[in-house]
């Protein structure tokens, strides 16, 4: 089983500009909007976060894993990301990897 203080390393993951970087080439930007915590604390911790849960080292762990970013929820997992707006549910997702 692996080991995110072992195995993840600080390379894998988002990069701080939005765009993916590492083994999460095929995910987002994930900034915290107004339905996150707030602050750059958040969203660093929002990134860190990301960076654990989605590796693919976890997928047949971490199913899917979703969180609001303003007017949108985004839903991801290691094998892409999509969101879709609070306001129009059923205007669907949109696939953004």
């Amino acid at each position: 089983m692996p080991s995110p203080s072992r195995d993840l390393t600080a390379s894998q993951g988002w990069s701080g500009d939005g765009a993916a970087s590492g083994s999460h080439s095929s995910h987002s930007s994930h900034s915290s909007g107004s339905g996150g915590s707030g602050g750059s604390g958040g969203t660093d911790e929002l990134r860190k976060a990301l960076d654990v849960l989605l590796d693919p080292a976890l997928a047949t762990v971490v199913d899917l894993v979703a969180w609001p970013d303003g007017d949108e929820i985004h839903v991801a997992n290691s094998a892409g990301h999509a969101a879709v707006s609070r306001h129009d549910p059923d205007a669907g997702f949109r696939l953004l990897s």
